[in-house]
């Protein structure tokens, strides 16, 4: 049965969201490595808010969006959630609001008329909405068709109010480092409002052009705050460029962006991409050249198993001295590792292997690992520390226990750091065997540089002539 409460959508805040906030509070520090939240000035302090962001990460998206804005949010959410009726009564007491979709659900569009109401009655409350109007998790580096939905509720509710009721449409955008990885990096930047009251006109004329013109204007807002990457046949090729062409621009200053050192690569990520679209639309050949070159220089350097990290300069490091350095390495904290490793893999390894199993495709797997590492964990230390309160006593097990998590992480960085001292012991190795082959690498990698550097300096003279893309922030 459809049903929705539009007291559920009222200023105060829902006992369950409380609850649930609490619960992100605690284990989005402990899942995620850092979450960065800019543009925090565009968010008013009080008064009625649509945010509208992009859907790269499924369920974990509202997660990481409920902790990086302070103000209480009623999320929507697609009626699929709201079919176990026990979960449909939590979701409810939390605040959250179904969207139906009409091939899905028999009476769709009553029971969205009933949301729109009750969304109207959190906004004239001075509430904050929250809305994926992409409808769907996608892989893909680039924003999905927008549903018009988040635009006719604010539309709606302002025609309601004679176009005074000040609802702002705040564009969000969300990007996580890697998509698979625990520990990963997460970037929240927060854009521009888009101010309902400019629509009024529009509206009165056309309700339905309005919502178009205002979803399209919110897509070009979203679109500025993300990579997206409008052409599916020049992914790869932008992938390929900012694995051996990001750090370059990194280390010249190139990013303006401010923020953390990631919040820059991201910035020099999404530039790399409409760069590539740029010039594909007006020079094309540019663009494949390019493209076929970076592709043969990365098929020798995986031929050779060298990052491009150790190709950049002309070192030529020792092999003793990378012998030593690492040697050096695992001495020094093998021991930490080792029982961080040992106390840890059991519910590491069954959660990484279980997440896998279940999660349908890679914007999935974040939500995955943090709900059944939550689990395998919550089952896991508690014997753990039970059985060291018996053999070691309060005093012992209480040390024992604080010692676990923070072992844990030791293993895991110090795992990839002896990678990479291992990487620059290969590389020692083959310049010592094979030295010429990597000297023609990187003669070849200095060349390429030199013709992308070449069509970058074409790319921002002539964006320069026709005008720079509007930016989300």
């Amino acid at each position: 049965m459809i049903r929705t409460t539009a007291a559920a959508a009222g200023a105060r805040t829902p006992v369950l969201y409380a609850l649930g906030r609490a619960v992100a509070r605690a284990a989005v520090p402990v899942y995620f490595r850092d979450v960065e939240v800019l543009g925090t000035e565009h968010l008013p302090a009080s008064g009625p808010v649509v945010l509208a962001a992009n859907h790269p990460q499924s369920i974990t998206d509202a997660l990481v969006l409920g902790w990086a804005v302070p103000r209480p949010l009623h999320f929507l959410a697609h009626s699929g959630l709201f079919r176990t009726p026990l979960l449909a009564h939590l979701l409810r007491l939390s605040g959250v609001l179904p969207v139906y979709r009409p091939r899905e659900v028999e009476g769709a569009a009553a029971g969205n008329a009933e949301t729109f109401r009750a969304c109207r009655g959190a906004l004239e409350a001075g509430g904050v909405l929250a809305i994926f109007p992409e409808g769907v998790s996608r892989a893909e580096r680039r924003l999905q068709p927008l549903r018009t939905g988040a635009a006719r509720i604010v539309l709606e509710a302002e025609a309601a109010h004679g176009f005074e009721l000040g609802v702002r449409l705040l564009p969000v955008g969300i990007t996580f480092e890697t998509r698979t990885r625990f520990r990963t990096r997460v970037l929240v930047r927060l854009g521009a409002p888009l101010d309902a009251g400019a629509y009024g006109e529009a509206h009165r004329r056309d309700p339905r052009e309005a919502v178009r013109v205002l979803t399209e204007d919110l897509r070009s807002r979203l679109g500025a705050l993300i990579v997206d990457l409008r052409w599916e046949e020049l992914e790869a090729l932008v992938a390929d460029l900012e694995a051996t062409y990001r750090e370059d621009l990194l280390e010249r200053g190139a990013a303006a962006a401010a923020g953390s050192r990631f919040a820059r690569t991201e910035a020099l990520s999404r530039e790399i991409a409409r760069a590539v679209e740029f010039t594909a639309a007006r020079r094309p050949e540019v663009v494949w050249r390019i493209g076929r070159r970076l592709r043969a220089y990365r098929r020798l350097r995986e031929r050779l198993r060298v990052s491009d990290r150790f190709l950049r300069g002309d070192d030529a490091p020792s092999r003793r001295r990378a012998a030593v350095t690492l040697g050096a390495s695992a001495a020094a904290g093998l021991p930490i590792a080792a029982y961080g490793a040992l106390w840890n893999a059991l519910p590491y390894k069954l959660t990484g292997r279980v997440a896998k199993r279940r999660a349908a495709d890679e914007t999935k797997l974040h939500w995955h690992q943090l709900t059944w590492g939550a689990l395998f964990y919550g089952l896991y230390y508690p014997p753990l520390l039970w059985a060291a309160w018996r053999i070691l006593g309060p005093a012992g097990a209480a040390g024992f226990g604080a010692s676990l998590v923070p072992t844990g992480f030791f293993a895991r960085w110090y795992a990839g750091r002896l990678a990479r001292r291992r990487e620059s012991l290969r590389l020692a190795v083959l310049l010592a065997t094979r030295g010429r082959r990597v000297q023609e690498l990187r003669r070849r990698r200095r060349q390429l540089t030199a013709e992308i550097d070449a069509a970058v300096s074409d790319y921002l003279a002539a964006r320069a002539r026709e005008g720079a893309p509007e930016e989300g922030t």
